[in-house]
C-alpha cells in the first residue's frame, strides 16, 4: 500500500479544479436558469455566507483504494477563513508524522519522520486561476463555490443552472471544459459535489453526511471523496469529531532549522517507500 499523503492533498485539488473529470447527461434531465429565489438560496450556501471564521476539529482519515489495502489514521484540521488551513496526520498513537500548511499563495508540507519539508507555490499550478484557499475550504466545510471567485456577486451567481434528474436536483456550474453539480438532498442540505468533463469517462464525487446544526447551519461531520473511471480509484473519508467554531485557535507552524528542504515529489516518494 502506498502512503495516502499525495492523494489526501491531491484529491482536494482535483475536485477544486474539476479538471479531467466527466459523466453522461440523461435525456430526462431538466435544466433551467436559476430564478431570484434560487439566487437567495444559493447565497446561503456560498463561501461568503459561512457563519464562522475558525474551525478546529480532531479528525479521522480513512483511505481505501478500490484495489489494494486501506489505512486509517487520526489527525487534526484547523482553518481560518480566507487565511490558512493546518492539517496534521497522526498515524502512530498521537505522533504527528506529517503536517501541512495551506495559505493564500503556497503549500508547505513537513515530515517529522524524515526531518524534511517542501514548499509549493500555488502560482506554479497549471490551473492557478482556479486553485485558491477559499475553494479548498469550501470543499472541506460543505460550501458551494464559484471557481476562481471567493465572493461572487449576484450577477455571477445567476450564471448557475438549476437541474433535476429523477429524484436528484441541485445547482450546476458549467464551463466549456468542465461541469460542477452541487446536489441538494431531500432535507434541502447541500449533500454532494460531482465534478466531471462531458467528453471524458471519469468523475469525482464529494459526499457529505451526518449533518448536525452548528452555528446556524447544517454542518456535515463526515465527507467522502470518491473517484470513478480512473486506472486506480480511491475513496478518502474524513470524519470531523466534535468540531469547534470561532474559538481561540493556535495556528503556529514552526519548521525546525535542522530540517532539510526538498521538492514535494521527493518528499512524497519517501512516504511511498515506507509502506
Amino acid at each position: 500500500m502506498r502512503f495516502p499523503v499525495k492523494f489526501l492533498f491531491g484529491a482536494v485539488f482535483v475536485v477544486a479544479l474539476s479538471v479531467g473529470l466527466s459523466g453522461c447527461r440523461s435525456s430526462k434531465e431538466i435544466t433551467r436558469k436559476v430564478a431570484s429565489a434560487d439566487v437567495k438560496k444559493l447565497e446561503s450556501f456560498l463561501h461568503q455566507s459561512t457563519p464562522y471564521r475558525t474551525l478546529d476539529s480532531k479528525v479521522e482519515f480513512k483511505f481505501n483504494p478500490k484495489q489494494g489495502v486501506g489505512a486509517s489514521m487520526k489527525g487534526n484540521i484547523r482553518m481560518f477563513k480566507d487565511s490558512c488551513i493546518l492539517i496534521s496526520i497522526q498515524p502512530f498513537a498521537g505522533f504527528e508524522a506529517v503536517k501541512c500548511l495551506i495559505v493564500r499563495d503556497s503549500i508547505v508540507l513537513v515530515s517529522r519522520l524524515h526531518k524534511l519539508y517542501a514548499v509549493e507555490k500555488l502560482s506554479q499550478f497549471a490551473f492557478k486561476d482556479y486553485v485558491n484557499i477559499s475553494a479548498i475550504q469550501d470543499i472541506l466545510t460543505n460550501r458551494i463555490f464559484v471557481p476562481g471567485d471567493q465572493n461572487p456577486n449576484e450577477r455571477k451567481i445567476a450564471r448557475f443552472d438549476r437541474f433535476r434528474q429523477k429524484e436528484t436536483e441541485g445547482y450546476r456550474w458549467a464551463e466549456n471544459s468542465y461541469i460542477l453539480d452541487f446536489v441538494v438532498n431531500k432535507d434541502n442540505q447541500y449533500a454532494t459535489l460531482r465534478a466531471y468533463r462531458p467528453e471524458w469517462d471519469q468523475q469525482v464525487f464529494v459526499n457529505y453526511s451526518l449533518f448536525s446544526a452548528e452555528n446556524e447551519v447544517d454542518f456535515p461531520h463526515m465527507m467522502a471523496i470518491t473517484t470513478e473511471g480512473f486506472k486506480v480509484n480511491y475513496n478518502l473519508q474524513i470524519t470531523f469529531m466534535k468540531p469547534q467554531f470561532n474559538t481561540v485557535t493556535d495556528f503556529r507552524f514552526d519548521i525546525p532549522s535542522s530540517y532539510k528542504k526538498v521538492t514535494t515529489t521527493e518528499l512524497i516518494k519517501r512516504f511511498q517507500n515506507l509502506i
